[in-house]
């Protein structure tokens, strides 16, 4: 479905991204690891079409993507859920999910009720704030706003980053259910044990350059692994 080809990233004159090339199939669950820096949100911001590739080619379904804005990839099915859950915070938890989706009337209504379905935390919470929302709950919206538009690829940028344990559990369940449902699923994550858990594949990002990938179960037991997502 996505195939990502020499891709180079470059802030000003600053490399960010060295000749990265992976490929996520249909279905499948892709975890994208990597210590601070390594280039993991560059890379899915890249996909999406956020930054712009110096060299390079992200295609889906073969199709290339490089020319094409962020909205078109969005039409195209690819669904994005930036690191830091971003809602906003004047309006409804309902109110944003509904603003994020194209389709209206009732069939709108219906995917409201599907996140609210994966998460049942955010029924009770329909008509509060979102500012007023945790940290957790804030994760979950941003989760399921980014599933409005039933992508067939969905980028997650580290979904746990600053969750509570139980919290955490219940985002990476999310991920899984949503992996059933037949979306393929690219995830950036620092919690290398839970992604290699609910992947089938990874890919490890070393400052900026692909240092390993393979199976997910063969890199969880791999000493290159753990020093790339160390830093050493």
């Amino acid at each position: 479905m996505l195939r990502v080809e020499a891709l180079d990233v470059r802030y000003g004159e600053v490399p960010a991204l060295r000749g990265v090339s992976l490929d996520v199939r249909a279905g499948e669950a892709v975890a994208l690891l990597g210590a601070n820096g390594a280039g993991k949100s560059t890379l899915l911001r890249a996909v999406i079409g956020l930054l712009r590739a110096h060299a390079g080619e992200v295609f889906l379904d073969g199709r290339p993507l490089g020319r094409l804005r962020p909205e078109r990839r969005a039409r195209l099915g690819v669904g994005y859920c930036p690191q830091g859950r971003r809602p906003f915070p004047g309006l409804t938890v309902r109110e944003n999910l509904q603003v994020a989706c194209w389709a209206g009337g009732a069939e709108r209504t219906r995917r409201v009720e599907e996140a609210f379905a994966l998460f049942p935390a955010l029924r009770d919470k329909a008509a509060v704030p979102a500012w007023q929302l945790s940290g957790g709950q804030q994760g979950m919206l941003a989760i399921g706003r980014s599933l409005m538009n039933r992508p067939r690829l969905l980028l997650l940028d580290e979904p746990s980053l600053g969750l509570s344990p139980r919290l955490v559990d219940e985002v990476f369940a999310a991920i899984q259910a949503i992996r059933a449902g037949g979306v393929a699923v690219l995830l950036a994550e620092q919690n290398a044990r839970l992604a290699l858990e609910a992947c089938d594949r990874a890919w490890v990002l070393r400052t900026g350059e692909v240092a390993q990938h393979g199976p997910a179960r063969e890199l969880a037991t791999s000493d290159a692994v753990r020093a790339a997502l160390l830093g050493g």
